[in-house]
């Protein structure tokens, strides 16, 4: 009978353990699911409580520590940011979204060996983000051999000005001029709309008419700019046109500024 009785509490007390745990569980849930809804209504204060108070319950929700993670992340809290996607890493070392936000946490700090070491364990290391990624982090490093290997499995099809900018000057730093130009023809419409892009495409070309009417068709479609104004009058005074360069001049919003750092040309244009 005592035995009996004793098998019947301990039966009993893992019964209630597990309401106890199902019930734990389920206010787990619930405050993550209120945490993530403040947080797409911007209220942050109070998705932060509710995403801690779920953590106290139930801190091994891969789910959850991502939330916690970014969330500490709009903060700027730091450490708070790597404790907590450290720890969904730790539940699941090849989670693709952890390792990007890890990832491109440590290259916006610097951390550079720490970037590049945990991307390598990513299944997809060629994923696009990740090159770029590490395309930059050779490319701050000024190892532009090792930067090209990356920026130039890149699809730029995908408008993607600034890292445009940054293949565009490994290709300089490389003295690759054939292929340089071969991506300014390649990808012109994607870009023609970028400043950078258009200052390099220049060069290219060795038609000032062409010139002039790529300079004008970006000046009707974008806001008014003095590095594309410049180039524009540098057009008109090797056209011999004085009258149209005067003109470009008048509408530059840093008239000093041309005056001296093109004195020549301010010279021919007066």
């Amino acid at each position: 009978m005592k035995n009996k009785l004793k098998l019947l509490m301990i039966l009993l007390s893992v019964f209630l353990l597990g309401c106890n745990s199902l019930e734990k569980k389920k206010i787990s849930e619930h405050s993550l699911i209120r945490g993530i809804n403040y947080m797409q209504n911007n209220q942050l204060n109070e998705a932060i409580l509710e995403l801690e108070n779920s953590y106290k319950i139930n801190p091994q929700n891969i789910v959850l520590l991502k939330e916690l993670g970014y969330i500490h992340y709009i903060f700027g809290n730091d450490d708070k940011t790597e404790k907590f996607w450290k720890e969904g890493l730790s539940l699941n070392p090849r989670d693709e979204e952890l390792i990007k936000n890890l990832a491109t946490f440590y290259y916006q700090k610097g951390r550079y060996d720490e970037t590049l070491e945990l991307i390598e364990k990513n299944y997809n290391k060629n994923e696009e983000y990740l090159l770029k990624i590490k395309g930059n982090i050779y490319y701050n490093i000024k190892d532009y051999e090792k930067a090209y290997e990356f920026m130039s499995k890149i699809d730029y099809r995908k408008k993607d000005s600034e890292n445009m900018r940054i293949y565009l000057d490994i290709l300089d730093k490389l003295d690759k001029v054939q292929l340089k130009k071969e991506i300014l023809d390649r990808y012109y419409e994607q870009y023609k709309n970028d400043e950078i892009y258009i200052l390099n495409y220049l060069e290219i070309l060795n038609n000032n008419r062409e010139k002039e009417k790529i300079l004008l068709r970006y000046l009707i479609e974008n806001e008014k700019n003095d590095g594309i104004l410049v180039q524009l009058i540098k057009v008109y005074l090797e056209l011999k046109n004085k009258e149209k360069a005067r003109d470009v001049y008048k509408l530059l919003e840093n008239k000093d500024k041309f005056r001296e750092k093109y004195e020549q040309l301010y010279k021919m244009i007066v």
